[in-house]
C-alpha cells in the first residue's frame, strides 16, 4: 500500500516566490526591445538605463497617490517603463 502525502502551498509562500519572478519578467519585457541583437555594448546599455529614469516615474506617482506597498510601487514603475518602451519602439518603427 502506497501512502500519499498531500502538500499544500499557501499564499505567503506563493507571493514570496512568484512576485519577484514576475517583476523580473516585467523588467525583461521592457529591456528586451531596447537591446539590439548582438550589437549591444556596455556603452549602449548604460545609455539605455541613464535615459530610462524618466520612465520609472510610475512608482513616484503611485507613492504620492498613497500606495505604500514596495512590490506595488516597483510594479507601477515597471509598468510605466514597459509602456514607454513599447511607445518608443512604435515611434522608431514608424520613422517619425
Amino acid at each position: 500500500m502506497v501512502h500519499r502525502i498531500a502538500i499544500s502551498v499557501g499564499a505567503p509562500f506563493f507571493n514570496k516566490v512568484n512576485i519577484p519572478l514576475g517583476l523580473l519578467l516585467m523588467f525583461l519585457t521592457g529591456v528586451g526591445p531596447l537591446l539590439a541583437w548582438r550589437k549591444t555594448s556596455t556603452e549602449s546599455m548604460s545609455a539605455i538605463f541613464v535615459t530610462s529614469h524618466g520612465r520609472t516615474s510610475g512608482g513616484v506617482i503611485g507613492f504620492f497617490l498613497g500606495v505604500r506597498e514596495m512590490f506595488a510601487l516597483i510594479c507601477f514603475s515597471l509598468c510605466v517603463f514597459v509602456a514607454t518602451t513599447v511607445v518608443q519602439e512604435f515611434y522608431r518603427g514608424a520613422g517619425w
